[in-house]
């Protein structure tokens, strides 16, 4: 069996509102930090380099509108390194674009590490709107790079979206907003039946009652249905998506998006809609998933972090500071409040002491 290669650490300069940022990244990572902090844009960043190399360049930036709003201010030089690792050995990808008369941009440079020496190898640039490697020159030391950084994939559920029908040419993996929920659910169930397992059971832990969810066909479209316990009722009542609150749907988005692949994952606020005391059924979930692949969210939740077991170092403080994000581990007095038990990690976030390191 091949060996499994996680994003072991994340470097970033001038990536939106990111000035720089160096730091480390385990199997779970949780990026945690108030709204408007800035951590969508690392899972960004991330996203952004597997578009590029899934389409091109060109779309990558045209999807975030243009070079000058990925840059930061609109006229700096973006730099984006993201290193593999898979317990022995050591990958690597970086890129460097700058602007061009304030309106164009250029690729600066790019570089691949292919071994666990320090050296880069700058072999693949190619001009002002190449990214990837040319057809041809893709070869076997190539894909465990390419394999994680293309595969790279964030999503943030949203109720409304789900709750529609689906087009068959939404495809069946799941998209950003879960709008194709009811296709993936279709594939789950006759290709992947232990992942729709999984998501049932965990779905079942977060919505009291609830016994299944299917995908049935209507016509040529797709549609999500609930079948839930009722008092009083011997038999399951079933539900369409309609009838369903947001919070059942974005729990069936997360755990959809955490059991339905192996690529790396990044999941925006997964407890976004739940009862608080579902927290300990979404961190398991998580936990759970992070087994098979690697899991990066971003939440804002206190009850999400006070769960048992969550250490340190599965932890990224986020915040912004005058008009910059900073993103890193713990600071030295949140380190010894947690280390001496004097506050719970949620206990820190809600007093506003849970602050990353900084060099300020």
């Amino acid at each position: 069996m091949a060996p499994r290669f996680d994003i072991t650490r994340v470097r970033l300069r001038n990536y939106k509102s990111i000035e720089s940022c160096d730091v480390e990244l385990g199997p779970l990572t949780l990026l945690v930090g108030p709204n408007g902090s800035g951590k969508s844009n690392f899972l960004d960043a991330l996203q952004f380099v597997a578009d590029a190399l899934n389409t091109n360049l060109e779309n990558a930036l045209r999807e975030r509108g243009g070079f000058r709003s990925v840059s930061r201010f609109g006229e700096s030089e973006v730099e984006i390194e993201i290193t593999l690792g898979s317990g022995v050995q050591t990958r690597g990808y970086r890129v460097v674009l700058a602007p061009v008369d304030g309106v164009s941009y250029r690729v600066v440079s790019e570089a691949w590490k292919y071994s666990d020496s320090s050296e880069w190898s700058v072999d693949v640039f190619d001009g002002p709107e190449h990214i990837g490697l040319p057809r041809g020159r893709i070869g076997e030391r190539h894909l465990p790079v390419l394999k994680v950084l293309s595969g790279f994939r964030s999503f943030s559920p949203i109720p409304e979206q789900m709750r529609d029908i689906s087009r068959p040419d939404l495809g069946d993996r799941l998209l950003r907003d879960g709008s194709n929920a009811p296709n993936v659910i279709a594939r789950l169930e006759s290709h992947d039946p232990p992942a729709k397992q999984l998501v049932e059971e965990y779905l079942r832990l977060v919505v009291d009652g609830l016994t299944g969810v299917e995908s049935r066909q209507i016509s040529s479209w797709r549609a999500l249905f609930f079948k839930q316990e009722i008092e009083g009722v011997s038999q399951p009542r079933e539900f369409d998506a309609l009838s369903m609150s947001d919070g059942t749907l974005h729990a069936l988005g997360v755990l959809i998006a955490l059991f339905e692949g192996a690529e790396t994952v990044g999941i925006e606020e997964p407890e976004s809609g739940l009862h608080p005391a579902a927290a300990a059924v979404l961190m398991d979930a998580l936990r759970d998933s992070a087994h098979r692949r690697q899991v990066i969210v971003t939440t804002h939740s206190p009850d999400l972090l006070d769960v048992p077991g969550l250490q340190p170092s599965e932890v990224l403080a986020v915040r912004s500071v005058r008009g910059k994000t900073v993103i890193g581990r713990l600071n030295d007095a949140g380190t010894y409040a947690l280390k001496e038990s004097l506050y719970s990690p949620g206990a820190l976030l809600r007093t506003n002491y849970l602050q990353p390191e900084t060099d300020e």
